[in-house]
């Protein structure tokens, strides 16, 4: 059985006396084989085995013949996560409950600007936009002005719409 509280260090929670490793991806213990964060995932991997040796794969690999777990570790990138814990003198081995899919998804900044003359709007309003996240960037310009353009923007409509796929700085132009 395993408890899941929100901090795997306090003293409400606590690991399968199995030996089944526990994985934690920033903070949180995976529902499921699935679990998707943006940017990076820092990879905490503990098991009730005292004085245990964890060996893991980030290739969905038998993790016997993995990396040794020496601490937390952090990737950028999408892993399929394994892990495998022996307690002190070998004699017992667990494997985690399944095989964890963490997906990395990437973010990217979106900005917009103006010298004035208008207003700029971006739509959703997000401080970081997920990869492959549809944004609408619109001009209105204000009483007397008139809307000219984009810079670091193709096209003079006041409305674009585009997919973010890297960071992105406009300029709207009155």
């Amino acid at each position: 059985e395993i408890d899941q509280k929100s901090d795997p260090l306090d003293s409400e929670s606590y690991l399968p006396e199995s030996g089944k490793p526990l994985v934690w991806v920033n903070g949180v213990v995976p529902a499921n084989e699935s679990i998707s964060v943006h940017d990076k995932a820092e990879v905490q991997i503990k098991t009730a085995f005292a004085d245990a040796t964890i060996l893991y794969s980030l290739d969905g690999s038998d993790p016997a013949s993995g990396n040794l777990y020496d601490g937390p570790f952090t990737t950028g990138t999408s892993v399929t996560l394994r892990a495998i814990a022996y307690n002190v003198d070998f004699s017992q081995e667990a494997s985690t409950l399944f095989t964890h899919q963490v997906e990395v998804v990437p973010t990217f900044a979106v900005s917009a600007s103006t010298s004035g003359g208008g207003v700029i709007k971006i739509e959703p309003g997000l401080d970081r936009y997920p990869v492959g996240t549809t944004v609408t960037i619109s001009a209105e310009a204000d009483s007397g002005w008139q809307f000219l353009g984009w810079e670091g923007l193709t096209g003079e409509s006041a409305e674009v719409q585009f997919t973010v796929t890297k960071d992105l700085s406009v300029k709207g132009l009155f």
